[in-house]
């Protein structure tokens, strides 16, 4: 690469192979952690999400013991973790977005990064963890593949595009999960509403908070009941300097749950079945790209719903119904008329009866 121009090939084939040697190098480092921090790791039954081999948790937490080595005494323990972390660091510091928000004093390596509603203060070493866990979720040539993907943010950022990323990265989603439907396949309600079945959903929401909001049992049947009424929005991180922080204003989202909450009680009417509204979900961004930027703490917000505990998730639910679908939608679509107005509260008081 000629001096003072960047080539976004060779900048990611040679980011990979930093990283295929930092794999190598903290091998050693994660078995002794994990001995040190024994943990159980869950997983839910009759699930396909993937999960990463590496966690980025404990990518960060060894990242960051390894930074302050010299703080603990430790150098000689870390000298070879820090020997592969630093020819990756460097490379990240060449690429232009992060060339203008970092500090050129080496070891100053801190920056802001905000997501739809959120931010915080991130470090180099947090996006090498990201890169290092989102490359375990992939298959091939994973680090050049992961490498790749954190060029595409980037580069959003200098463009001040939305774009669609591939495998839809930075898709995001505004959505009420709901539960007792089985919604097969992605459906149009209106112009910008969505049904969506829960594979559709599941890369947004963590496996934990699934279980906790849905009904005991609710994944004998692989989670099939639970679906989604939902809006997608194109989101991109920002990048800044320390002291320029600027926070990614989404608006209110309450106005748009209240008409999903409508739609919702039109549907469970139409179907005659009880529709439980487990919660609103705001602002939620892909799983798998807050871990590749290192941020899995950067989630939207969570308003739960009605407790589940009193429905049985043994218990098989109705499949959607295309004429009970058309008529929640046709009454949907004329909300704003005199006659759906006047038998709103009718509406409500028939859905809060089936349940």
């Amino acid at each position: 690469m000629s001096a003072g121009k960047f080539v976004v090939s060779d900048w990611i084939e040679r980011l990979a192979e930093a990283l295929s040697l930092l794999a190598e190098a903290q091998a050693p480092y994660l078995r002794d952690l994990f001995w040190k921090t024994p943990r159980v790791y869950d997983s839910l039954r009759g699930t396909s999400h993937i999960k990463p081999e590496l966690l980025l948790d404990d990518l960060c937490c060894l990242y960051g013991m390894a930074r302050h080595c010299s703080n603990s005494g430790e150098e000689k323990y870390y000298a070879p973790l820090c020997k592969a972390l630093d020819p990756v660091r460097y490379i990240l510091r060449q690429h232009p977005t992060l060339s203008r928000v970092i500090s050129p004093i080496i070891g100053r390596d801190d920056f802001y990064m905000s997501f739809p509603g959120s931010g915080g203060i991130s470090h180099l070493t947090d996006l090498i963890a990201g890169l290092m866990s989102r490359a375990s979720e992939l298959a091939g040539d994973r680090y050049q593949m992961a490498a790749g993907e954190l060029n595409a943010f980037l580069a959003l950022s200098i463009q001040s595009t939305t774009n669609k990323l591939l495998d839809s990265l930075n898709t995001g989603y505004d959505f009420m999960l709901f539960y007792g439907l089985e919604v097969k396949e992605p459906t149009t309600v209106v112009d910008g509403l969505l049904l969506l079945p829960f594979e559709e959903i599941q890369a947004y929401i963590e496996d934990s908070l699934i279980e906790q909001l849905a009904p005991p049992s609710a994944g004998f049947h692989g989670w099939r009941h639970i679906g989604a009424v939902a809006r997608e929005f194109r989101w991109m991180p920002g990048f800044h300097r320390m002291g320029n922080e600027k926070f990614q204003d989404m608006g209110n989202p309450h106005p748009f749950f209240r008409e999903v909450w409508r739609f919702l009680e039109l549907l469970a009417v139409a179907h005659a079945t009880p529709l439980l509204r487990l919660a609103d979900f705001a602002h939620h961004t892909n799983l798998s790209a807050q871990r590749l930027l290192g941020r899995q703490d950067q989630n939207g917000t969570c308003y739960q719903g009605r407790s589940a505990q009193a429905f049985d998730g043994f218990e098989a639910s109705p499949k959607l119904d295309p004429k009970a679908l058309t008529e929640a939608q046709g009454v949907f679509l004329n909300r704003t008329g005199r006659r759906y107005q006047s038998m709103a509260p009718v509406v409500g008081r028939l859905s809060e009866a089936l349940s």
